[in-house]
């Protein structure tokens, strides 16, 4: 997969706002505001601060490049300014997850370029690249540090910096989150404003994140501790942040006690504010960026939309059809006005901007044709901004929700009004004012000191109330509201604390301000609620049917193969019985709930030790088939193969019927664009829910074995690999990977060595050999002859085959020691081997599980001897053809001379 280093202008973007647009993020401003008069002067707020991408590159040797990491950084600059970045800092984060140790990589400076046509702030860009410090992977830090103006929020040494964490694996191409909108203009004041700004960061694929406000760190570890909630070191008056949807709102239904939206206006000066927020995908890769409002007084006025066809909000597009969007503006100013966009999309096209009319009542109008090809299938927030020219610029914006094909996400339900009872609590809400249509609502409660979140799902809209039963008394919990539809995304409001009563009867209340007279009568002070972790899915007491994003990790710790079947009722474990009744047949039971699992004899067996080791062996591609009883009707029997957690697999979901049993089929295998599963044992994971709304999850070992014979192909280009003699490549799962290839000459040997593991193949014909190449080594074989293979770092008891195609031919097979190490001979059989080029591939299982295979394009020729005799034989055979002629010759002759002499 390739990620660009920078991604490409939006063609909806002015020049001068070319370098930025679809590179960072900001802003929806949802209100168009009227022309201020010098009664109420306006002021504006715009958005400073940079980002940094960083980007992973695996190693392409047909490309002829090595592992390397791309570090943009852009960073808006007060104009004029000399600020710029220098070369970024690597750390790698330890095991633990908290201390890191730095890194010294190779850097060069790719480009560094400063973009001073915007009349507000300059834009400088610069990007490295960093190469040799990432060799096996693992978690790094990366920072860029700026003695430029930014929002001046420390990061964990103390400097001001950007940050970003990724992930590496040194197998496949990865990217921290980025910020995908682009620098909007200045905004204009009035005592009613409604500020709207969207993060819209995106994680790798289009994936979803979550935010957090980044507050000065503390001297501790280097990754240290974060919190919510802050802006720096001062609050934004009547500002609120989503960290669900990265929204950030000013206006004045925020506001806090004690503040007021005039507490923005700075007068005859300059009020700053800033904040630094943090995207996080879903294994714990995130990238910061800073934000600047700065707000100060002008005597411009803001330009106004003077019409919108349609009006902006919910746009629906059929897919394959085309619907239009013209916009038109004015300034009381008589400023000369132009437009400018958030988003990039290949069927989103505009028009140029026209005019008509004269000085303060000119009309600039554009026109957007919105045209999705037929199969698209996404939802969109489509912000238009109108800017003035004048010397502090000011603009007004607009938003189009568009649903091109798609489902638009819910809005942010209201705050939860909440009634707390001794086990109960009760929670009203308001619909949201914006996004698509909400399916259903669901209440969450988590005991702020930790523990178990109860979720319950209300009735569909219009009802704005929860109830929630089986909870704690004079325990304190959180609880939020959040909207569902079929977008796949759910949009959660504020979180309100309440603890509930002593005892039956006892009751309290609470508002948006999370106070309840409850609190103050707990005997001990309630404890925050700790920051989730974006790895963890922890497991669920649950009264409603839910299904789980991935498998149940208890404390986020990935479950390892249990000796016995194990089964964990409401999060805790419970008394149960197995059986064998036979080599194909598991039972368990535990309390009402039974459980089984059969796999066909050709597929698999099942077994049980007289120490009680128990395990299910399947082979690979196979199923097995998974009954039980007692479970909830209408709930869902999720199957997992928790894995390593981040490569997590869902095999199957079955349904409950009504009357608590379920019967279904859970296949060991994977799309052929999927990763495979890994060969060996593994953790297989039951999830559901018991008849009292129990969540159930039952563990237990299986053990994959390895599929028969097969050349492996390259699953990211869907073929077997084709190599030209001396090209090589190496796959692990299907991916291309990085390998070393060393040529061994004066022994023909070729030593292949890649991540852990090694291969070799040593020609023993005196014709063949090895003679180094571009890609690394040229194998001559020879036919009727042999050659040795051999490796090691592979997983004991599996097998390793050695292939020869075009044509897939079998060479052999040897089975990997105890010591993970192999040995074989192959033979070249000149019955089924032409001469010619061809690929030979060795594969053998890693210690992951994973196969590692290693192509590489070799020649094939006869043996020389066999060469010889040919033209020796041809020779033979010419000598006999010319021996005849002469024999010829000389009889013609003779007989020439007699019929002379006769006559």
């Amino acid at each position: 997969m390739f990620f660009p280093h920078l991604a490409r202008p939006s063609r909806l973007t002015i020049d001068r706002f070319v370098a930025l647009v679809s590179v960072s993020s900001l802003l929806a401003l949802m209100v168009s505001l009227s022309p201020v008069t010098t009664s109420e002067r306006a002021f504006a707020s715009h958005l400073r601060g940079g980002i940094v991408t960083v980007e992973y590159h695996a190693a392409d040797p047909d490309h002829g490049h090595a592992e390397e990491v791309h570090v943009t950084s852009q960073l808006l600059l007060a104009k004029s300014s000399s600020g710029s970045f220098g070369t970024p800092s690597v750390r790698k984060v330890s095991g633990d997850g908290l201390s890191t140790t730095a890194v010294s990589c190779t850097s060069s400076l790719d480009s560094s370029n400063k973009d001073t046509s915007n009349p507000l702030f300059d834009i400088q860009t610069t990007s490295y690249t960093l190469t040799g410090c990432f060799t096996g992977g693992g978690d790094f830090i990366f920072t860029q540090t700026s003695g430029a103006r930014i929002s001046g929020i420390a990061n964990a040494d103390g400097t001001v910096q950007y940050e970003a964490r990724l992930s590496i694996d040194s197998s496949n191409d990865s990217a921290v989150p980025t910020y995908s909108s682009g620098y909007m203009y200045n905004i204009a004041y009035s005592t009613g404003m409604s500020y709207s700004t969207n993060m819209n960061a995106l994680g790798q694929g289009n994936s979803a994140v979550t935010y957090e406000l980044v507050t000065e760190r503390g001297s501790g570890s280097y990754l240290g501790t974060t919190g919510l909630g802050g802006y720096g070191a001062t609050r934004i008056p009547c500002s609120d942040f989503n960290t669900s949807t990265g929204q950030l709102q000013v206006a004045a239904s925020h506001c806090a006690a004690g503040e007021a939206i005039t507490d923005l206006n700075p007068g005859s000066g300059t009020k700053v504010y800033a904040f630094k927020v943090k995207a996080i995908d879903g294994i714990g890769q995130y990238s910061t960026r800073d934000v600047l409002l700065s707000f100060q007084t002008t005597s411009n006025n803001a330009p106004v939309f003077s019409a919108t066809s349609p009006s902006p909000g919910s746009l629906s597009v059929v897919p394959g059809t085309t619907e239009t969007i013209t916009v038109s503006a004015t300034d009381v100013d008589a400023d000369v006005l132009d437009f400018t966009e958030n988003l990039s999309r290949a069927w989103i096209t505009e028009s140029s901007v026209t005019t008509s009319g004269s000085g303060a009542s000119t009309v600039y109008s554009k026109t957007y044709t919105l045209s999705p090809p037929g199969g698209t299938n996404e939802t969109v927030q489509f912000e238009i901004s109108v800017f003035d020219d004048d010397v502090f610029s000011l603009s007004a914006s607009i938003q189009y929700d568009i649903e091109a094909g798609g489902v638009l996400p819910p809005g942010t339900p209201g705050t939860p009004t909440l009634t707390a009872g001794a086990a109960s609590l009760a929670a009203s809400f308001t619909a949201p004012s914006t996004g698509g249509t909400v399916a259903s609502y669901r209440a969450d409660a988590t005991p702020t000191g930790g523990g178990s979140t109860v979720q319950v799902t209300c009735s569909a809209p219009p009802a704005t109330s929860c109830s929630l039963s089986g909870l704690s008394p004079l325990v304190q919990y959180s609880v939020v509201i959040v909207a569902i539809n079929a977008s796949g995304s759910a949009s959660s409001s504020a979180a309100v604390q309440t603890t509930l009563a002593a005892s039956t009867g006892g009751s309290g209340s609470s508002s948006g301000n999370g106070s309840s007279r409850d609190e103050e009568e707990a005997e001990t002070p309630p404890r925050p609620v700790p920051a989730a972790t974006p790895r963890v899915t922890t497991p669920l007491e649950t009264k409603t049917p839910v299904t789980q994003s991935g498998p149940v990790l208890t404390r986020g710790v990935v479950p390892v193969p249990p000796k016995a079947p194990t089964v964990v009722l409401g999060g805790r474990p419970t008394l149960m019985t197995t059986s064998v009744p036979s080599t194909t047949q598991l039972d368990v039971k535990a309390g009402r709930l039974s459980l089984g699992v059969k796999v066909l004899e050709d597929q698999g067996t099942i077994s049980e030790a007289p120490d009680g080791t128990t395990q299910i062996a399947v082979k690979k591609g196979a199923s097995a088939t998974i009954t039980g009883t007692g479970f909830k009707p209408a709930a869902t029997v999720q199957v997992f193969l928790p894995l390593d957690g981040d490569n997590a697999k869902e095999l199957t979901r079955i349904p409950v019927a009504a009357d608590g049993s379920f019967d279904g089929s859970a296949p060991f295998a994977t799309k052929a664009n999927e990763a495979p599963l890994p060969v060996g044992k593994q953790v297989l994971q039951l999830v559901s829910m018991d008849n009292d709304g129990n969540q159930v999850v039952v563990e237990m070992t299986v053990n994959i074995a390895q599929g028969s014979p097969a050349p492996e192909a390259n699953r990211i280009e869907g073929v077997i690999p084709a190599m030209q003699p001396g090209q090589s490549i190496a796959t692990s799962g299907g991916e291309p990977v990085p390998v070393t290839i060393t040529p061994v000459s004066d022994q023909k040997l070729a030593v292949v060595e890649g991540d852990g593991w090694t291969m070799a193949v040593n020609v023993t014909s005196d014709q063949g050999g090895v003679e180094p190449a571009e890609g690394g080594a040229l194998l001559k074989l020879v036919r009727n002859e042999s050659a040795l293979v051999s490796g090691s770092g592979f997983m004991p008891g599996t097998r390793a085959d050695v292939w020869l195609f075009s044509d897939p031919t079998l060479l052999g097979t040897v089975t990997i020691d105890e010591n993970g190490e192999f040995t074989g001979e192959v033979n070249i059989d000149p019955n089924m081997i032409p001469v010619g080029q061809h690929t030979l591939q060795l594969q053998g299982v890693g210690e992951d599980g994973y196969v590692k295979a290693a192509n590489m394009g070799v020649l094939v020729d006869d043996p020389a001897e066999a060469v010889t005799d040919t033209a020796t034989a041809s020779l033979t055979f010419l000598w006999w053809i010319v021996a005849a002629v002469l024999v010829v010759l000389v009889l013609v002759a003779i007989l020439v001379s007699r019929r002379r002499r006769q006559a």
